[in-house]
């Protein structure tokens, strides 16, 4: 496999972009680090969660490859302590082909997953197409916070987060932004405008206004996402059989802001 006759080192969305890799197999990895690198990219391939972690701690990554099947860990596993320390994306790598582990990863936060071996042009492709909707993200949330206000803005305070369902963005109370996306969002609002209340599936998906193409175990992969977002709070409960309950105190505020 020739992986740098694929690469187009001029595409804009490739530049000045930084990778983590965690992968342990150095013979299949080493390859796609320097097709990566041959596009621009900055790139830091490191074997273990524990040197993963240490890596988060220092700098922020744009983007997290992750190799299912480490030596001593399981990348889904490891994928949920990463949570804790970064919200870039994560896209996952791996030699399993059988269905029910791709969803698996899917509904524990992993965004991607594609199967080894791994084409370059695909791979390529699948790298800017995250970059391109985690950037388009950031630009939505970044101009709504730089647009002047002059109307009430509605907010909902919920253990250290805030909801401000005006400008549609999620932060701490020390003001950090929490990147969603839409469908994360209208679940947090359904959650946060129905608190201590057991909503089924059904529910959350009429609440949410989902399309007519969703189904029931959508719901359970946009939760499974949120609640890496959110730190993994036990307040947002499984209730067997049920749906899912918001265990926690809401307050309503009303702000008013001028332009």
């Amino acid at each position: 496999m020739n992986l740098q006759k694929s690469v187009n080192a001029s595409h804009p969305i490739l530049q000045k972009r930084s990778i983590l890799i965690i992968d342990n197999d150095l013979t299949t990895i080493q390859p796609v680090q320097t097709l990566l690198e041959h596009a621009y990219f900055g790139v830091k391939l490191v074997a273990t969660g524990e040197e993963a972690i240490d890596c988060l701690n220092g700098r922020k990554f744009d983007l997290i490859l992750l190799e299912k099947l480490l030596e001593q860990e399981d990348g889904v596993e490891l994928s949920k302590a990463l949570r804790c320390y970064s919200s870039a994306p994560i896209l996952m790598l791996s030699n399993i082909h059988e269905d029910i582990e791709q969803i698996i990863a899917l509904e524990n936060g992993i965004d991607m997953y594609l199967t080894k071996p791994l084409n370059p042009r695909i791979l390529l492709a699948y790298v800017r197409a995250m970059l391109r909707m985690e950037r388009t993200v950031i630009k939505q949330q970044s101009a709504r916070l730089e647009e002047p206000v002059s109307v009430e803005e509605i907010c909902y305070h919920f253990d250290h987060w805030i909801l401000n369902i005006t400008c549609h963005i999620l932060t701490t109370k020390t003001g950090s932004v929490v990147n969603l996306t839409p469908s994360e969002y209208k679940l947090l609002v359904v959650l946060i405008t129905h608190p201590n209340r057991i909503l089924s599936r059904n529910q959350l998906l009429d609440l949410m206004q989902s399309d007519g193409e969703s189904f029931d175990r959508s719901i359970d992969v946009t939760m499974s996402r949120l609640r890496h977002k959110l730190g993994k709070p036990r307040w947002i409960k499984t209730i067997r059989a049920n749906g899912y309950l918001l265990d926690i105190g809401v307050r309503k505020a009303n702000n008013k802001n001028k332009a």
